[in-house]
């Protein structure tokens, strides 16, 4: 079950990096400058989880899905279009997407702590940690 919910975990952080990227190639507005910077540490953010979630599945025994038709085929969150947008609409999406990625994470915790899984589980609190703060520090950001 842990490596399934993993997988899928692997499958959206794939699918949001490479959105995050999109979004820091065509975002605009005029606080421009901060938010291609901010879509920069976000991605880097999001490369790190992913290396750390297939090293996770491998310490457990499971296999990580490794190409881009598996992790489209597994994901929930949906790709970005290559089409310019405001930093408005880029970080009410990322916003979202990030609380899915958290709550795909809480899930991931539970069935941890239920098989007595610490590794899974511990890392599980280091990116509810992060993403929590991600969110928050986004929802001060809104209008």
């Amino acid at each position: 079950m842990l490596e399934s919910k993993l997988n899928k975990l692997l499958a959206n952080y794939e699918v949001e990096y490479h959105k995050l990227q999109t979004f820091h190639w065509y975002v605009k507005g005029h606080t421009f400058f901060q938010a291609h910077a901010k879509l920069e540490d976000y991605y880097n953010e999001a490369f790190e989880a992913i290396d750390e979630i297939a090293e996770k599945l491998l310490m457990i025994g499971g296999k990580p899905l490794a190409n881009m038709d598996e992790f489209k085929a597994n994901a929930t969150i949906s790709e970005a279009k290559g089409e310019f947008v405001t930093e408005k609409q880029v970080f009410a999406t990322v916003k979202s997407d990030f609380e899915q990625l958290l709550a795909d994470i809480k899930d991931i915790k539970h069935d941890a702590d239920e098989e007595s899984n610490y590794l899974i589980s511990a890392f599980a609190d280091d990116l509810i940690e992060t993403l929590s703060k991600d969110i928050w520090m986004l929802g001060q950001s809104e209008d």
